[in-house]
């Protein structure tokens, strides 16, 4: 279970002067957790707007001060939704873990699915850096087309690694591409578990 954040101890700390990234630090937690709760309680979150967690569609009850409910998408930003309150802009997906759980996450939420805009409660899970990065999907600049898996051309073979930890691991040469690939295969799922993303 993450640790819970005291947020009357960030908003001091704010006042004194110190940044984001210092609190970080000192509380061991990921950065986004200080940027966000530097002002949005879920209080005020559930005032402004209301959250369906099934279809992951958020819906202002506020405009101008004034009662409604219309549906809101937010705003595109590399995929992302991102939602104005009172002047600020915050990831629809972080806003949606406070509006469920009543606290912001202690680091990144990551999209199951891979799909940055699907912000249903189910697709949403509280993830490391690290754990993250691993369920990104294949890089557009990877030249064979499957994640883990290179061409080496002074070897005429295919190759395969994986991160693990930070660190490059090297999975093997292989004479055909589908054999470099079940072997990234593997070892994601040995090494990433949940997380493991093999296209």
């Amino acid at each position: 279970m993450t640790p819970l954040i005291d947020l009357e101890s960030v908003r001091t700390h704010w006042r004194s002067g110190h940044d984001g990234a210092d609190l970080a630090r000192r509380l061991g937690v990921d950065r986004h957790v200080v940027s966000s709760q530097r002002m949005l309680s879920a209080e005020r979150l559930r005032q402004v707007l209301e959250y369906d967690a099934v279809d992951g569609t958020f819906y202002r009850l506020l405009y101008r001060s004034k009662p409604c409910r219309r549906p809101i998408a937010g705003t595109n930003s590399h995929g992302y939704r991102t939602i104005f309150i009172d002047g600020r802009a915050y990831p629809a997906h972080r806003l949606a873990f406070l509006w469920v759980t009543g606290r912001w996450p202690t680091h990144e939420i990551d999209h199951v699915n891979g799909i940055r805009s699907d912000n249903r409660f189910a697709n949403l899970r509280e993830a490391t850096d690290a754990e993250n990065s691993r369920n990104q999907r294949v890089r557009s600049d990877n030249s064979s087309g499957i994640k883990g898996v290179c061409w080496i051309a002074r070897r005429h073979c295919w190759g395969a690694h994986i991160r693990v930890d930070g660190k490059l691991r090297f999975l093997g040469h292989f004479d055909e591409k589908s054999a470099a690939a079940e072997a990234y295969q593997a070892a994601a799922h040995r090494f990433h578990g949940d997380f493991a993303r093999v296209a």
